[in-house]
């Protein structure tokens, strides 16, 4: 039946249509509105469908939605009032049919009804010991009838006479009575009552769709004499059919219920749908309306709560439930379980999956029960502490085997082999080094300890989780493949492997010896039966021959017993019993029987044919499954014994040589591998080398793809490599490679360039890819970087001249794409092209008042030809050579002649093209019909039209002419546009094709709509160059991946009132970029701005428009705020304020500081779009308050951006340097059972609280707030928190009304707040008190909400003592409870939102009341100070500002912008940790000798006047008094440690030094304003910069004449972690150290590799040698001596230097160690460079002493920081005329340190001097030599001038 349509007889009422336009509305501007009905009725549908009707019932849009719209918290929102509706509405029902039922597409079709066989079934509960009982119910609508809403009285008689009279007439078990609600007697009633058949009036959902009218007419129940079977009448459907009865018999369940159907379906027809099955009312019960469930007892499986099951139940497909039904609690511990799909599958696969799930499920149970050994339960806890306190293990096993997963998993077993979590996890616990940790028992070990397999699959196999499921096998035909190198001159061999386990035994640790036998009778009586080329030999290991055994290991087909990985994972027993190997005759196929696997079975032989290696291994495959069934699982693929191996088991590999690719190393060529998804191993596999240039390369991917596809992968990948070595084998022409060098040295030399090719094209690029050329067209280096090398100030420089540049020269591109496009990694992946529906959009501004016009255009390459610079006459012929051998060899049909246009010229390359497209294009039609215009030939008129329309391109301009672009101008290149002017391609301009689609005004949906049907038209006729990683290829990589730029032309005169800086700096927050009205760099002409997305790379097309249209409509919001206006009286009171402010000089808030005139100007007459709130609103509380600290609050959440200029200062300063361009992390809560108790004891914490702040993002802030929104407010809260359960449950009180005694029970608890304090009281955030406040907690009071205080919510997790993984826990829990209830005001920059700016990020303050009472001796400033090392705040027991009663204080984490939830409470129990052990350690006390000593020495200093020394500046009495109780928590060094050398050597210049790392912050008072001092202003609240060695290659030669320097030095110093410093050395200690540090250095290779001498034994010989090279230390100096830095001399102690003597490492000198490099000349670059090489390779295998405010630490505190030292020896002759005096006045300038040749205080021999850095701390290591760099070249520029 057709729909009918707006008429004249059959038009949809007025009233109807208002209704529906309302109702959409309604729903749009409800955010908690989640519906499927408010997602899929966008305005398009709305349009499309408002005038619609059905046609033999005139069901209109309002009959389907009018529920969801008056009931805006439906799940679903949508029913069909008849069954043509599903038709008539498809365009809203279908998209939600999809979404609910799992993907079910409007082109799929459910298949037919299909009841099957009951007695398939059996009982899943023979004991009856779980399943209380099972229900199978169906749907069905009588065809003659309407649905409920538009039933009539005489329907419903009607169908209840034709349905109880068909159930009347039931006969057998199905023979009953029928009970109609009209007129039922009590009796009847309490008795169906009594026994649950009673169904009621529908509930509210029902009520307004219309479904209930006229009851109880026409309803009824039948039910049979045994009350096994029963029969709603016109309940919500016609009729809703069910079986059921006690017990877990499904045969007889199902067998009922299928009787039944079959005897009603006799009397009537069902209303059914070819495509959606059987037809119902709610379209969340089409298909086969089947929900087949029991009722069940799992209290193991369900010790963890329902959602704990309901994972379980997940991999099942099935649903978990409450005793009552969704939503429902367990009540007694019995659950409701049930299928959960009910399209695409059969009735009979519906039942039979939840009959397969029970029946599994039970199986685990049972397990549960058997219990575990307690020895077992003790292994799996001491395993879980031992890998948590091994800081050298980094597996997977380790970082997801959490206490939660243990506390769950340790008492569960395998229900077929009780396996454990100790069978699971011993490999992994017995080898912390494995890299995952993890084996799977048997394959029912994927369920039961799902909790832990599932994150390591997904973090192991990129991102498969747990909701994923593996493709079904697919091995595909064999013969698409070929041979990747016919040639055979690159790969050496080709091997196919995959893994199998036969689906009747466990997997080896749980093989018995017999299973081994059975096992190989098994498969090597199926491999016996092979024939044709599988026709082999079957070798048992056991009683092998060592003829045999010899002959195997020369085949290499022999594997040994498991190594101790397999050994600890119990995988070797009864080694060799059931072990062998088979081998074809021709030895190409093998397979392994027993080893890891059952199987693995594999393909091989030489060369690089594909097609035969897998071919073989599929027939292979396919005859051994034809004997034995594998084990295998619809989620995860195969099963096999390890994890890293599931899905396809594929490892499909070839061993090939590539010398030019590999010329860099394995490193070198991975990276170009990971292009193409493939993993590079040496030729003996994982961590070998590659002997002989010989690579292993195979595929990456196992899971998530098909076996055909994991081989493709490879296939592709290997031909690609193959085809780049070929192309660097051809070579480079050395007039290019010249070029190319000459390039770069002119880039590096013009200090005006600052564009991306100079920064990334350094020297080691240049190296690796001068030579370089891509495979297809010969694209070199030069054709790469020419337009940035001849045009120096372009911002970016580099192009690619075709696709394949983008791989070849990766390792220039990668950087580049990487900075332009915000952090897009090598490793990240471009999401698939995604164009969305472009009705999802709608019209971003349909006044027409703002938008001028819309623009959307992306770039297109065509993938057959390369890109515009490589059209040469040499190409055609290749690919003439190419295309016409292959088409010569065709046969059958195929056979055929080649004509060749001899002759072609490169011109006929662009006609070519240009014919492709404009054919394409004068193809289109509606409305991009159109003309494309040649420019060849193209007249004045033309030319001119195309001109006044904006539509002509010129020919390309400087940047383009030298990319060699604009060649054969204007051939091939043209214009095509639509009749309407809407639509424009331009060809052959910069890319092959710019498709364009615009138009006037805003409507984005118009202007997405057409260039995506644009696209997809041109798209049937030709391929686009694309790449999986970088999405769309261009010529300029600024436009890869989505290539769109979504653009308007907008006028924005009062947002643009500051200029385009200013409106930039507001577009910012929407990462829109902002440009002239005649594009980049121009100025806008009549305040019109081009405003565009930013974001190309790393979100789809859709995503990128959407942005843009989100950021406009923002614009437009507050520009129409600022339109409105705002009081002049307000104005006055903010410019009053600011005068008040700027005249107060007790004020000292940042405010006052941040709000400058010039932030007066540009705000005061803005307001936020939504409450209009004003710049008074911010600042009022600041101006009323000038003592306060900030002295800005939000009003409402678009205040931050809205007074931004204000705002983000403010935030930058107090939140430690938070920019306006940085972004605060998404959020993330992580894991609080990675957390302990800090204070097991419960000495030292008094209690912990960890608070954060919510705002609803509903609602204002408290000054807009209105009374009714408080009240709202309150509702939504306390109605949420009521429904808490466990240990959240609680109780909520209102302070309204509020009873003294609760009042007074609250002030005890302190849970009590007040009425808001002055600063608050004038921010207005007091209004209506107490309306709308109130307090929640739980019953065990250890948790807390305040609702309404400052912000929204205050939610507070806390309890007695330091247990931070329960009080963290907590929180997490009801945070992520409570947001399933509401949306929180969240920003992408700034994190949550909240009233005050302080609280911003994570809002997370996590705190303890702590007693430190020898730590905070000295007050609370004194704590602070130690604090600080640690980013903690204290504050008095009392909050800030209060003293510490009782010497209790509050000590909490700092920081809450710019880390995660999680980190922020890591630092903070970190912090703790430390102060608490530091705490222990003054306990311990100090000797009164020492402190005698400390004493005394400060008398000597002080009382020394020829002492100048920072120690005697620095240790006054108050410090003096302070620390000299105090030691060292780990080593118990004491202050005298620290000083004795500065008291017994008066002399010093600085005094101390740090015994041990910890003596930094024990000692702080001492140490800092030493280290402030000597270091340039390094203050105790700075913070040294990260290690960044940078890239040395960045350096040159300093001097390449060689007539200046004589040589360069650059050392560092470095600390080992493991050891404390020299003077707490003991003689143990140093015999490590030197053995751990040796044993590194001998491993040495390349440049670096040299020889260790230790100074212990050392000959005569050796000395001398040593000396004479200027590299023998001395035992230390009286300095050192004094420090104890000298003791058990020489042992420990020793020399490293590489053969060629320009490195050099000193072993036990003053540091742990002191690296050198150094060598003839200036050359900075080798120099720094190997330096970096050395600290790398060292660092691999030994951690440093490093602190996050410090840097490296060192025994002495002038080495800090970087611990660089670079420095030249020099010959100045001219600068150094005044002496070395003179000489350091010029080096300043550069910060420079100008010694004499011999060092400190020592004289210029022969007017050599040695110059160096000044600066070690508060810079980078590459800053420190770049400092020493760039001054000595300016001193030897200054020399040459003066010569």
């Amino acid at each position: 039946m057709d729909p009918v349509t707006i008429g004249a007889s059959n038009e949809v009422d007025p009233a109807v249509i208002a209704y529906l336009e309302d109702g959409f509305q309604k729903l749009q501007s409800d955010p908690n509105c989640k519906s499927l009905l408010k997602k899929h009725l966008t305005a398009e549908v709305l349009q499309k469908l408002k005038g619609l009707k059905t046609g033999t019932f005139g069901s209109t849009l309002k009959d389907v939605i009018q529920s969801g719209v008056e009931n805006p918290d439906s799940g679903v929102g949508v029913y069909a009032p008849d069954a043509e509706a599903y038709t008539v509405f498809a365009d809203l029902f279908d998209p939600i049919i999809e979404e609910y039922h799992g993907g079910f597409k409007r082109t799929d079709r459910h298949p037919p009804c299909t009841l099957g066989d009951p007695n398939q079934f059996g009982d899943v509960d023979p004991e009856g010991k779980y399943v209380v009982s099972t229900r199978i119910r169906c749907g069905r609508s009588v065809k003659q009838f309407p649905f409920n809403p538009n039933m009539t009285e005489e329907h419903y008689k009607q169908l209840e006479e034709l349905v109880s009279g068909t159930l009347k007439d039931m006969s057998g078990e199905l023979k009953g009575t029928y009970y109609p609600l009209t007129g039922m007697t009590k009796e009847v009633q309490q008795q169906l009552i009594d026994d649950h058949f009673l169904f009621k009036e529908g509930d509210r959902f029902l009520q307004k769709a219309n479904a209930c009218r006229y009851w109880p007419t026409g309803r009824g129940i039948y039910h049979n004499d045994s009350k096994t079977f029963l029969v709603w009448v016109g309940e919500e459907d016609h009729m809703r059919i069910i079986s059921m009865q006690k017990g877990g018999c499904i045969r007889e369940v199902y067998g009922r219920l299928v009787n039944a159907v079959n005897e009603i379906e006799k009397r009537m027809a069902f209303s059914h749908d070819e495509r959606l099955g059987f037809l119902t009312f709610c379209p969340t019960n089409l298909g086969t309306t089947i929900r087949a469930s029991v009722h069940i007892k799992l209290p193991k499986l369900a010790a963890g709560g329902q959602e704990a099951l309901q994972r379980v139940a997940d991999r099942f497909q099935l649903q978990v439930r409450g005793s009552a039904g969704e939503h429902s609690e367990a009540v007694g511990g019995l659950y409701d379980i049930s299928n959960k799909e009910r399209m695409g599958l059969t009735e009979f696969d519906a039942v039979s999956k939840m009959n397969h799930g029970i029946a599994e499920l039970i199986r685990m149970e049972k397990a549960l029960e058997q219990g575990v050994d307690p020895e077992v339960v003790s292994y799996i806890e001491a395993g879980y502490q031992k890998l948590q306190s091994d800081a050298t293990c980094h597996s997977l096993l380790k970082k997801h085997l959490t206490k939660e997963v243990v506390d769950k998993l340790k008492n569960m077993s395998t229900l077929s082999f009780g396996s454990t979590l100790k069978d699971v996890i011993q490999s992994g616990v017995e080898n912390p080094d494995s890299g995952v940790g993890v084996y799977a028992p048997d394959a029912e070990a994927y369920t039961v300890f799902a909790d832990l397999f599932d994150p390591i699959i997904e973090e192991y196999h990129g991102g498969f989780k747990r909701t994923d499921r593996h493709p079904p096998c697919t091995l595909g035909d064999p013969n698409q493949f070929g041979d990747v190198d016919p040639e055979g001159k690159y790969v050496v061999s080709t091997r196919i492997r995959c893994g199998r386990s036969v689906k009747q035994f466990p997997f080896n640790p749980n093989m018995t010896e017999e299973h081994y036998k059975q096992l190989e009778e098994l498969v090597s009586g199926t491999l016996k039966d092979m024939s044709g080329e599988l026709k082999g030999t079957y070798y048992p290991l056991t009683g092998m021959t060592k003829e045999v055994q010899q002959q195997l290991i020369d085949d290499h087909f022999l594997f040994k017993e498991g190594d101790r990985f397999l050994q600890k994972a119990n995988a070797c027993r009864y080694w060799p019993t059931g072990r062998g190997i088979y081998h074809n005759d021709s030895k190409t196929f093998l397979v392994w029987v027993g080893e890891e696997d059952h199987m693995r079975i594999i393909s091989m032989q030489k060369g690089g044919c594909i097609r035969e290696v897998y071919g073989r291994l599929v027939n292979a495959v396919n005859e051994i499954e034809k004997r034995m069934a594998f084990s295998h699982d619809e989620r995860l693929g195969f099963l096999t014994f390890c994890p890293t191996n599931l899905g396809t088991t594929i490892r499909a590999s070839v061993h090939i040589k590539l010398p030019k690719l590999a010329a860099g190393g394995q490193e070198a060529l991975q990276r170009v591998a990971d292009r193409f998804q493939l993993q590079v191993r040496g030729s003996a596999g994982e961590h070998s080398e590659a002997v002989g240039g010989l690579y292993d390369i195979s595929n990456k991917e196992r899971m998530g793809l098909t076996e055909f596809d994991a081989v493709s992968k490879m296939n592709h990948g290997i031909a690609e490599l193959i085809r780049m070595e070929k192309a660097l084998e051809q070579g480079v022409d050395p007039e290019v490679v010249s070029y190319i060098e000459a390039g770069y040295q002119k880039l590096q030399s013009d200090a005006t360039c600052h564009s991306l090719l100079k920064k990334h094209l350094t020297k080691e690029v240049v190296d690796k890819l001068k030579n370089m050329s891509t495979p297809s067209f010969g694209s070199t280096l030069k054709d790469v970087i020419q337009s940035g090398v001849e045009n120096p100030d372009s911002g970016v420089g580099v192009y690619a001249p075709d696709a394949e540049a983008y791989t070849v020269f990766a390792d220039l591109f990668d950087p580049i794409i990487e900075e332009y496009h915000g952090g897009f990694k090598r490793t990240d992946r471009h999401p698939p092209c995604t164009l969305g529906d472009p009705n999802q959009f709608g019209d971003v501004d349909p006044e027409g008042k703002y938008v001028v016009s819309t623009r959307i255009r992306c770039g297109r390459s065509v993938k057959q030809f390369p890109f515009n610079p490589n059209m040469t006459e040499e190409h055609y012929k290749q690919l003439e050579e190419l295309v016409s051998g292959t088409l010569k060899d065709m046969s059958g049909e195929l056979k055929g002649t080649y004509y060749p246009l001899t002759g072609m010229t490169k011109e006929e390359h662009y006609k070519q093209l240009e014919e492709l497209v404009s054919g394409t294009l004068k193809d289109m039609s509606g409305e991009l019909k159109g003309t494309y215009y040649p420019l060849t030939g193209m007249t004045k008129e033309v030319q001119q039209q195309l001109i006044d329309d904006h539509f002509l391109f010129k020919e390309g301009d400087r940047f383009l002419q030298k990319a060699n672009a604009c060649r054969y101008w204007p051939t091939g290149r043209g214009i095509y546009h639509n009749d309407s002017k809407t639509f424009l391609v331009w060809v052959g301009e910069e890319d092959h094709m710019r498709i364009i689609s615009m138009q006037k005004g805003g409507c984005i949906r118009e202007v997405y709509g057409r260039l995506v049907n644009a696209v997809n038209e041109i798209e049937k006729r030709m391929a686009f160059s694309h790449d999986e990683r970088l999405g769309f290829l261009t010529f300029c990589p600024t436009n890869l991946g989505t290539t769109i730029r979504a653009s308007v032309h907008i006028k924005l005169p009062k947002l643009a009132a500051g200029g385009q800086e200013a409106l930039q700096r507001v577009a910012d927050r929407f990462q829109l970029q902002v440009r002239g009205s005649a594009g980049e760099h121009s100025e806008a002409v009549g305040g019109l701005y081009d405003i565009s997305n930013k974001e190309r790379m790393g979100l789809t097309e859709f995503d990128a428009v959407s942005k843009m249209n989100h950021g406009i409509a923002e614009l437009i919001r507050m520009e129409k705020a600022l339109e409105q206006g705002v009081d002049p009286e307000v104005v006055s009171y903010i410019e009053a304020g600011y005068q008040k402010l700027q005249s107060d000089a007790t004020c000292h808030s940042l405010l006052k500081k941040h709000l400058t005139k010039e932030v007066v100007d540009k705000l005061k007459n803005m307001s936020t779009p939504s409450f209009g709130s004003t710049l008074k609103d911010v600042i009022q509380s600041g101006v009323e308050n000038p003592d306060s600290g900030v002295g800005v609050y939000a009003p409402d959440a678009e205040a931050y951006t809205v007074f931004a200029d204000l705002f983000d200062p403010i935030i930058e300063e107090y939140h430690g340097g938070f920019k306006r361009t940085d972004r605060h992390p998404p959020c993330t809560l992580g894991d609080p059972n990675q957390f302990g108790d800090v204070d097991p004891e419960g000495k030292y914490v008094v209690s912990t609280r960890i608070r954060c702040g919510r705002s609803v993002k509903q609602f204002p802030f408290n000054p807009n707030m209105t009374e009714e929104h408080y009240k709202q407010l309150e509702e939504l809260v306390s109605g949420t928190l009521k429904d808490m359960s466990g240990e959240l449950k609680g109780t909520y009180y209102p302070l309204t009304g509020m009873t003294k005694e609760v009042q007074q029970q609250l002030i005890d608890d302190h849970f009590l707040f007040k009425e808001g304090d002055r600063f608050l009281q004038k921010a207005n955030a007091c209004r209506y008190w107490p309306t709308g406040r109130g307090i929640y907690h739980n019953d065990s009071k250890t948790f807390l909400v305040w609702v309404g205080e400052e912000d929204h919510m205050r939610i507070i997790s806390m309890q007695k003592g330091g247990c931070i993984r329960e009080v963290y826990g907590r929180l997490v829990n009801a945070v992520n409870e409570i947001e399933k209830r509401m949306a929180f005001s969240h920003d992408e920059r700034l994190g949550f939102l909240t009233f005050c700016p302080t609280n911003l990020g994570t809002t997370i303050r996590a705190s303890v009341h702590i007693k430190l009472p020898k730590l905070a001796a000295g007050g609370q400033e004194a704590l602070q100070r130690v604090a600080d090392r640690f980013q903690l705040q204290v504050r008095g027991s009392a909050g800030e500002h209060s003293e510490a009663v009782g010497g209790l204080y509050d000590i909490s984490n700092k920081e809450r912008m710019g880390l995660t939830e999680f980190d922020a409470v890591s630092k903070m129990n970190h912090g703790i940790a430390e102060l608490i052990r530091m705490e222990k350690a003054l306990e311990q006390g100090v000797d009164p000798e020492v402190v005698s000593y400390i004493e005394a020495g400060y008398q000597k200093l002080q009382s020394d006047a020829t002492c100048h020394s920072l120690l005697k500046k620095h240790l006054t009495k108050e410090v003096v008094d302070k620390l000299k109780n105090m030691s060292t928590p780990s080593f118990g060094s004491t202050l005298k440690d620290v000083i004795q050398s500065g008291v017994e050597n008066p002399d010093s210049g600085v005094g101390v030094y740090a015994p041990d790392a910890e003596a930094y912050t024990v000692f702080a008072d001492l140490f800092d304003p030493i280290i402030e001092e000597y270091h340039g202003g390094f203050k105790r609240t700075d913070r040294h910069p990260p290690c960044t060695l940078g890239d040395p290659n960045q350096f040159g030669d300093v001097d390449p004449e060689g007539k200046y320097v004589v040589s360069t030095r650059i050392r560092c110093g470095r600390s080992v972690k493991q050891f404390p410093f020299n003077p707490n050395m003991t003689e143990e200690h140093y015999k490590q150290l030197e053995e751990l540090v040796s044993g590194t250095l001998k491993d040495m290779s390349g440049e670096l590799k040299g020889t260790y001498y230790p100074l212990t034994g050392m000959t005569k010989e050796v000395q001398q040698q040593l000396i004479d090279d200027h590299f023998l230390f001395k035992e230390g100096d009286r300095f050192l001596q004094k420090a104890n830095a000298c003791r058990y001399w020489p042992t420990g102690r020793g020399i490293y230097h590489n053969d060629s003597k320009t490195f050099l490492v000193w072993v036990g000198e003053e540091d742990h160690m002191r690296i050198i490099s150094m060598q003839k000349g200036g050359c900075i670059r080798e120099v720094y460079g190997r330096l970096v090489n050395a600290v790398n390779e060292i660092e691999k295998r030994m951690a440093f002493s490093h602190d996050e405010r410090l840097g490296f630490l060192t025994f002495c505190p002038t080495n800090l920081g970087t611990t660089i030292r670079a420095s030249v020896h020099i010959k100045l002759p001219k600068l150094a005329a005044g002496g070395q005096e003179a000489l350091q006045r010029v080096a300043d300038r550069f910060q420079l340190q100008v010694r004499g040749s011999a060092g400190e205080h020592s004289e210029a021999v022969g007017g050599l001097y040695d110059i160096s850095n000044k600066e070690r701390m508060g810079l980078t290591e590459f800053d420190a030599v770049s400092k020493m760099n760039h001054g000595i070249a300016e001193l030897i520029k200054m020399e040459k001038e003066l010569e």
